[in-house]
């Protein structure tokens, strides 16, 4: 066991050790920018926005032939259409919640079952342990 500390002591020593590694700048080195403000101008005003070229008709769609996709009759009824479907869906959904409602699982009986007899384990365990006198010392001069 000794052994086993003396090791984790070790590997937590080098590793702190590994992560404060420094090094110093060398003596007489001085900080200087690459760029200085003017080059740093120049280049961003390279950056500007090109604005919108050219005009666009407020509508481009066009006048739609009668009957086609694009007509509000059309839109409408598949509008209508999707509605009756979603509510089928909705009312499909909820069926089969209330049918998942009533059915029981013997699954999460038995987890519940597992969870209250662990719960109770662990309540005796810490009740013998307060009250139960401690094992009784080994004898030094045990021969085997």
């Amino acid at each position: 066991m000794k052994k086993l500390i003396a090791t984790l002591v070790c590997l937590l020593a080098a590793a702190t050790m590994a992560l404060a590694i420094n090094e110093d700048k060398p003596k007489g080195s001085q900080f200087f920018q690459e760029q200085n403000q003017d080059q740093v101008a120049q280049e961003q005003s390279y950056q500007g926005v090109v604005g919108p070229s050219g005009t666009v008709e407020r509508d481009t769609r066009g006048p739609t032939p009668e009957g086609s996709l694009g007509s509000n009759d059309t839109r409408d009824t598949f509008a209508a259409a999707e509605a009756v479907r979603a509510k089928q869906s909705l009312r499909n959904a909820d069926n089969m919640v209330k049918q998942a409602s009533h059915r029981s699982s013997p699954l999460g009986l038995a987890f519940i079952a597992l969870g209250i007899g662990f719960l109770v384990a662990i309540g005796a365990k810490t009740y013998l342990d307060k009250t139960c006198p401690g094992p009784s010392p080994a004898k030094k001069n045990a021969q085997f």
